[in-house]
């Protein structure tokens, strides 16, 4: 006996209640009181034979067949839920003015549309309007919601005043849009016929038609995100996870506030800029500019005797003075190390920042390497009124999408951005930008942009992240992903798909563990596999395949990915960091670091998920956070993890001082600084390359 009229909706997603087939005038009613007989705590099924029992009971003569069969949702037992669209045409109007108005909303509201409501099961009402079915796992908001969008929560001052201007006349509820949130409580099923039915004084019959019969879809973690904006609900969490999360950003937070150490970060980077004006002013640089230039003096008049004797007077305050610079330089420098480290937030933008600077020394290059475009700054500070808010938030699109976290973004912002800029004067509008971005680094496909190069480097960087890059190489697949991650990466800060740097830099530039030798024998296989053209080899020795000279990355969004893992694989981008060097972290560890970092606490079996495309992946990934436990880079509560809150540097640096003790001193010096290790490593071996070249 068939009493669900589709085959969307399962036996165990809903209790199901007998109401009659024709009402014969009356009003809505059920044939019987359920509320006396569900028991919540109980499956739907359990319930459901309940109910049938209790109506073949109350209705002797009757069989189940002779009743229509409508629903009862149970949060508890079930993640079902129904959107509830009602007056089509004025909640479609209130929508329009809420995205017009409102970027956030705009870009939320087009998602949750295009993701979740044109893909899922849904059912046209008598009255015109909608319901849209959708399972939600987190149960995050479990009673009724009547007019679950609040304008006033999306909307203020003067729009939100305009607002009820435009609505006032036609709607009495003007402040609430009819859109309704329905996680329990009764819906009327699908391919129901209500005959003769009383609905405000009017005698008809109502019927629920299937609008869309695909499958009912289920709300991801990243669309989680989305319903919680809409509805602006936080309610439902547990006061344990809410008490956790106040913790961890205290945590985090650690004794000094993150504001201040950006401030301060960046006064001292404008002092480090400017050292040499700083240094003029002192009085022991006066003093000393004051004998150089006695001594030049007199060296113009003087002997050849006392012109050597002077020329060692002028050396000796001229080292003085550098030695006076260096002094300077190397305590704003440690100043700046030790504000930006003492704190794991902020602990990133040094890591980051420490990656570029330092990959600009290998050739003792003019200019210094850049994490963002460098043009995008100049467009956001040159921007007229108007032009502004599309400008800046490209910028920290372009910064989210390539996962870099927010107290990097922020401290790019205050850094380079004028006062004039909206992210300075508004800090709101800071805020908002940010969120947008964090929308569009999980959902690429709605970026906007007159820019297609850009558009689709980004979208490119999103992509390599869902590739199971085994189809490719069984060997080092993970490896590979960091190779195209820092390609793209590069792309991006110069908006060119044309790569044209050494292979050594780009190394240097990686978010990982991976030397110039490996990224050429990817580069082969990328371009075998078509991902990457016109490589050009620079040709010495006979060997026409020595390194090359520059490539041509090829946009991911035409490429038909032959395989994909389970869950994206976002690379963080400090993650060419001193920790990934200690033995069973690594690459692993570091992306197990950033999943702690955008969830705050996981469990090991939700850890475990991320990782499947590896060969024994429990096993493996399992080692790793036991390392990462034995090192306090994680802490264990309640069977969760969660970072502990130490800087990554400093436990680091315990690790490098505990392994070499007081002795090996330059074997330590070497280990603390992974990074110009490897620079010392790559001039040794230009070096001796160059030596084989002079000898023909």
């Amino acid at each position: 006996m068939k009493l669900i009229h589709t085959t969307k909706i399962k036996s165990n997603d809903v209790i199901l209640i007998p109401i009659p087939k024709n009402f014969k005038g009356k009003e809505f009613y059920t044939s019987i009181k359920y509320a006396d007989y569900i028991i919540y705590e109980k499956p739907n099924i359990e319930n459901s034979k309940i109910i049938r029992k209790k109506t073949i009971e109350s209705f002797r003569k009757s069989k189940l067949e002779d009743f229509n069969w409508t629903f009862f949702l149970n949060p508890l037992a079930s993640d079902l839920v129904v959107l509830d669209f009602d007056d089509i045409e004025c909640t479609e109007r209130k929508i329009k003015f809420l995205r017009d108005n409102n970027p956030e909303f705009n870009l939320k509201w087009l998602v949750f549309q295009k993701e979740l409501l044109e893909k899922t099961f849904s059912v046209r009402t008598p009255s015109g309007g909608i319901h849209y079915y959708i399972k939600r796992p987190s149960k995050l908001i479990q009673e009724r919601k009547i007019g679950a969008i609040k304008v006033n929560l999306h909307l203020n001052g003067d729009l939100l005043k305009s607002y009820k201007e435009k609505f006032d006349t036609i709607d009495k509820k003007v402040d609430v849009i009819k859109i309704d949130y329905l996680p329990k409580g009764l819906v009327i099923a699908p391919g129901l016929s209500l005959k003769e039915i009383n609905k405000k004084g009017f005698i008809q019959d109502r019927d629920y038609r299937i609008l869309n019969n695909s499958n009912i879809q289920s709300v991801s973690e990243d669309l989680e995100n989305i319903l919680c904006y809409i509805f602006a609900q936080t309610e439902g969490k547990s006061k344990e996870e809410k008490k956790r999360r106040i913790i961890i950003k205290d945590r985090k937070e650690g004794s000094l506030d993150i504001d201040t150490i950006i401030s301060e970060t960046i006064k001292k980077e404008k002092e480090l800029e400017n050292i040499k004006g700083i240094i003029l002013n002192t009085e022991q640089m006066k003093e000393l500019r004051k004998k150089y230039d006695e001594v030049n003096k007199k060296l113009l008049n003087a002997s050849e005797k006392d012109s050597l004797i002077l020329q060692g007077y002028q050396n000796a305050y001229s080292y003085e003075m550098q030695e006076i610079e260096k002094n300077l330089k190397t305590k704003l420098e440690n100043e700046i190390k030790e504000l930006l480290c003492s704190n794991i937030e902020t602990e990133q933008i040094f890591n980051i920042n420490y990656k570029y600077d330092i990959a600009s020394t290998l050739f003792n290059r003019n200019s210094e390497f850049h994490s963002f475009p460098p043009n995008l700054i100049k467009k956001v500070n040159d921007a007229k009124e108007g032009q502004r808010s599309e400008i800046e938030m490209a910028f920290i699109t372009n910064l989210k999408v390539r996962n870099f976290p927010d107290t990097y973004i922020i401290y790019m912002v205050r850094k380079h951005f004028s006062k004039r800029t909206k992210c300075i004067s508004s800090p709101k509008f800071l805020e908002q930008a940010l969120r947008v971005g964090e929308t569009l680094k999980h959902f690429p496909q709605y970026l906007n942009n007159q820019d297609t190069t850009w558009v689709n480097i980004l979208m490119s960087i999103s992509i390599l992240r869902q590739i199971d890059f085994r189809v490719f190489s069984k060997r080092n697949s993970e490896k590979m992903r960091l190779a195209l991650d820092v390609f793209f990466n590069l792309a991006s800060i110069n908006n060119d798909l044309e790569i044209n740097m050494n292979l050594k830099e780009i190394s240097l530039l990686s978010n990982g563990r991976i030397n110039n030798k490996s990224l050429k024998e990817y580069l082969k296989i990328f371009e075998k596999h078509k991902i990457i053209e016109n490589i050009e080899w620079m040709d010495y020795n006979q060997n026409r395949m020595a390194y090359p000279i520059k490539f041509t990355l090829k946009s991911l969004t035409t490429l038909k990915i032959p395989k994909k893992l389970d869950l994206p694989r976002f690379i963080p981008q400090d993650g060419n960091q001193p920790l990934v060097y200690i033995p069973s972290i690594g690459e692993k560890g570091m992306q197990i670091i950033e999943l702690l970092r955008q969830h705050d606490f996981l469990s090991a079996s939700e850890i475990y998920a991320y990782f499947t495309d590896i060969k024994d992946h429990r096993r493996v990934i399992y080692k790793t956070i036991q390392t990462l436990l034995r090192y306090q880079v994680v802490i264990k509560k309640n069977e969760k993890l969660e970072l502990s809150g130490k800087p990554l540097n400093q436990i680091y640096e315990k690790f490098v001082n505990e392994k070499f003790g007081k002795k090996n001193i330059e074997k330590k010096e070497r280990a603390l600084n992974p990074l110009k290790r490897k620079i010392t490593n790559y001039k040794q071996e230009a070096y001796f390359i160059n030596k084989r070249r002079e000898k023909g």
